[in-house]
């Protein structure tokens, strides 16, 4: 394989497959307009045509710019595809990527290697985990909506969700993608409310778009009048209620018996309301404020923990 360098003629490079990613680099602009370019473009001899391999963004910082000949390394028309792929793939190594170009990498390079190839040769490069699932999951990813690549690419939600999302059906991604985007939340949060709608979704033998769907949830996400932080809070409530729905009606039962007491006096219940440790706290300025208080809570509390424990057995 015979490579030569050149300086060619703009408009005889066609932009083939071999993109990775569309996305601005700003960065990369700005040293462009400063120093022009500097690496040449890769292009393949194929047919008729000169496709471009690897430059993308060079390539189209120069047509912006009207430049009309540009430097580049022309690999002949024997040189096989899979060989440039690879060539142009090893090219990312040392980068840091995201887990959009990763997946669309991946994707790439099934067109020439097996997914047990795949999973040996390039996962350990791409520093991909190797878990039962991953590649097929990445092949969804690559080939996913704009939304849902999108909602990647600008972190709105994280890796780990991208993954989990990426095991669903499209309806259902699609439905939990628009809800991310509502929410913008951490990806500790993403992942507590994925797993209660899935849970809720196993409980209620249903899918995770039919939680989601839920007419109470919408109408929460529609409320313009809430931040997206006092969105995912009703959203955890709401889900929280539909998980523990006993539990959350002791709860709220709890905090109304409660408002008998004064301001400075607390009872707090065991955890889940399991065991057998409850815990009375008083604030106080003095022994005989204290004394005062203990006198005048002790039949209060009494009167709470009996109403509590009746309506807790029934």
């Amino acid at each position: 394989m015979k490579v030569s360098f050149e300086r060619l003629e703009t408009f005889k490079i066609v932009e083939g497959d071999f993109l990775i990613l569309d996305k601005a680099d700003w960065k990369l602009e700005k040293s462009l307009d400063v120093f022009g370019i500097k690496e040449p473009l890769w292009v393949w001899k194929e047919s008729k045509d000169f496709v471009l391999v690897d430059g993308y963004k060079r390539f189209r910082w120069a047509k912006k710019k009207a430049i009309e000949t540009l430097p580049v390394l022309i690999f002949p028309k024997d040189t096989s595809k899979k060989d440039l792929f690879v060539a142009r793939v090893l090219k990312f190594l040392g980068r840091e990527l995201n887990l959009l170009e990763k997946a669309i990498i991946i994707d790439k390079l099934s067109n020439f290697f097996s997914p047990q190839e795949i999973k040996r040769d390039f996962f350990p490069l791409f520093e991909i985990v190797p878990k039962p699932g991953t590649y097929r999951r990445l092949l969804v990813i690559s080939r996913g909506s704009e939304g849902f690549k999108m909602a990647i690419l600008n972190e709105i939600i994280s890796e780990k969700t991208a993954y989990a999302l990426a095991g669903m059906e499209e309806e259902d991604r699609t439905l939990l993608v628009m809800l991310f985007y509502k929410l913008r939340c951490s990806a500790s949060l993403q992942k507590e409310i994925l797993e209660s709608i899935e849970d809720i979704a196993r409980i209620q033998d249903c899918r995770p778009g039919d939680v989601v769907r839920d007419s109470i949830i919408q109408g929460v996400m529609a409320d313009d009048r809430l931040t997206p932080y006092e969105k995912t809070e009703r959203l955890r409530a709401i889900l929280r209620e539909k998980l523990f729905p006993r539990l959350v009606k002791r709860e709220n039962f709890f905090k109304e018996v409660l408002k008998k007491l004064p301001p400075s006096v607390n009872l707090m219940p065991p955890k889940n309301f399991e065991g057998e440790e409850w815990r009375l706290t008083i604030s106080f300025s003095g022994r005989s404020d204290l004394a005062g208080k203990l006198k005048s809570v002790e039949d209060k509390v009494f009167s709470i923990l009996e109403n509590f424990f009746k309506s807790y057995v029934s």
